[in-house]
């Protein structure tokens, strides 16, 4: 009968025994479209300001694409208003944003 109730419990909460379950992203990636960007100068200016947000990890900027990649420290998060603004007082306009997990990292960077 324990049994039972246990599985019909963790049925409920959305998992089954031995099944572990992590909403906690080891490399979270905010990517941002953003106009104007032509040269490394815009590349230097963008990576500074947002380089300096403490759940910041890393950021690359592809002027081809006119993404800018933000790479969070695992189980971090950034706003898009922070984005917005940050990006907006480099000069620069956002014209779009999408977040998604960038997956586990490995090896010593990881840690």
């Amino acid at each position: 009968m324990k049994k039972i109730a246990l599985t019909l419990l963790l049925l409920l909460l959305g998992t089954t025994p031995g099944a572990a379950k992590t909403d906690i992203c080891n490399a979270p990636l905010t990517v941002a479209k953003v106009d104007g960007m032509v040269c490394d100068f815009c590349v230097q200016s963008i990576k500074k300001v947002l380089e300096k947000e403490e759940p910041v990890k890393a950021v690359d900027i592809d002027l081809t694409a006119k993404e800018v990649r933000i790479t969070l420290k695992p189980g971090a998060t950034l706003s898009d208003d922070i984005v917005r603004q940050k990006i907006d007082w480099a000069g620069y306009k956002l014209t779009g944003i999408e977040h998604s997990c960038g997956g586990p990292e490995t090896g010593p960077a990881a840690q």
